[in-house]
């Protein structure tokens, strides 16, 4: 019960991401699942979720993503999520966890300075993209935290608001597609229980109109800091368990 009730919660806290609320729900989402079932169980559970919910997102800013960012991210991201998928298989149920842990204390990190990184006058080259891309791709895969290196990369380039948004969005549909084969050679997928939770995955939409009616009227600043603390809590938890 308390694992059917935290997914309901997981899927509906993506919908409210996904609608451009709180970028720091995608790393709690994986924490806080986590902390109910092995965190290996826990990315094959929440990569179906995380598609649905890109389905909305991607329909939502059709149009209007830039195909040139999006072709100097890809192809390195593809080349990291097969190395992460590789290693994937590889690492220990305590090793994940730590590795989880780690990751939420850098986004953590990466949230507190991103008002700083936008003032920065950043020239990024097509070397930074490929970074980036690959980066996102290997931390996506193996703690859906991949949001930081595409995002500051997005961030340096001076991209428009709805391009950004709209090109994260399609960069991660595709990303979190391309996990699929990775998470199921890793044993990651469990059939069984996905086709118990599946009902659980339409939460997603609600959750985008939730995000979608609190985002004009819930401080951004307030949010994130809630967040934070909230991955700060489950960081210490992944660790101390």
């Amino acid at each position: 019960m308390p694992l059917m009730l935290t997914v309901g919660a997981a899927a509906f806290l993506l919908g409210v991401s996904k609608a451009g609320l709180g970028g720091g729900l995608g790393p709690l989402v994986t924490v806080m699942v986590s902390i109910f079932v092995p965190p290996a169980r826990a990315i094959g559970v929440l990569l179906p979720l995380r598609i649905v919910g890109d389905v909305f997102a991607v329909w939502t800013h059709r149009r209007s993503w830039d195909r040139a960012l999006l072709v100097r991210l890809l192809p390195a991201a593809v080349l990291g999520v097969a190395v992460a998928s590789f290693f994937l298989g590889q690492m220990s149920e305590r090793g994940l966890q730590i590795f989880l842990a780690v990751l939420s204390v850098v986004f953590v990190a990466y949230r507190l300075a991103e008002p700083r990184i936008r003032s920065f006058d950043l020239r990024p080259g097509a070397g930074w993209g490929v970074a980036a891309g690959f980066t996102s791709g290997v931390t996506s895969t193996i703690a859906h935290s991949g949001g930081p290196p595409v995002v500051v990369y997005l961030l340096a380039s001076r991209t428009p608001p709805i391009t950004y948004v709209a090109t994260t969005a399609v960069f991660f549909g595709i990303v979190n597609w391309l996990k699929v084969p990775g998470d199921i050679a890793a044993g990651l997928v469990d059939v069984t229980l996905l086709t118990r939770l599946a009902p659980f995955a339409l939460l997603t939409f609600p959750g985008a109109l939730a995000g979608r009616f609190l985002v004009e009227r819930v401080s951004k600043i307030v949010f994130d800091r809630i967040v934070i603390g909230l991955l700060i809590v489950g960081a210490v938890y992944l660790l101390a368990s």
